[in-house]
């Protein structure tokens, strides 16, 4: 095993895919692990001394030949604090929608681009993050900014909201920066 100390947006960005197997629990992050992720997030985006925060591991292994196209990853752990910071980073595509422009903030195209979606590929393939099957329609619904299915991974909608109503009112900027 390989361990390295990698950036999220440099974890993130790029055309890949990471895949959440089957035999991995659906989606369970509270609340209380959001809010978690939030006072870190903004603590060291307002703190223009920090270096940095070790927001945890992420441990994967090539889905398939990652030399063929576009690359997959199997997360063997991690996945929550993947899925809960794709959650955040959607509530921020979202505000930046609201948001006038700003130099220091990307457009939420690029935000899309670079983290969230794979814009030219086809299928399941255009999502970073695939879920298991029980969180993945409600996922790719929030990704595709399209309605809701009939039913819903309530962890997830909720979590979502969460962040939608930290974000109401704070400093955007400075959470970019945490999450940068």
């Amino acid at each position: 095993m390989k361990a390295k100390d990698i950036a999220l947006p440099e974890f993130l960005n790029g055309p890949k895919q990471f895949l959440v197997p089957i035999f991995q629990r659906d989606y369970s992050w509270g609340l209380k692990h959001c809010e978690q992720l939030w006072n870190d997030v903004e603590r060291i985006g307002n703190d223009p001394k920090a270096m940095g925060h070790f927001l945890g591991s992420v441990v994967y292994i090539a889905a398939e030949d990652t030399m063929a196209g576009m690359p997959r990853w199997l997360v063997i752990d991690g996945q929550q604090r993947l899925t809960t910071v794709t959650l955040l980073l959607i509530a921020v595509r979202e505000k930046l929608l609201q948001h006038a422009a700003d130099d220091s903030l990307p457009s939420h195209e690029q935000l899309d681009d670079n983290f969230l979606r794979n814009r030219y590929a086809k299928s399941d393939r255009r999502y970073r993050l695939v879920l298991r099957n029980a969180d993945q329609t409600t996922l790719a619904a929030m990704l595709d900014q399209a309605p809701m299915p009939a039913v819903t991974s309530v962890r997830l909608c909720e979590n979502l909201e969460y962040f939608r109503e930290k974000l109401t009112g704070s400093n955007l900027s400075g959470i970019y920066g945490g999450i940068s």
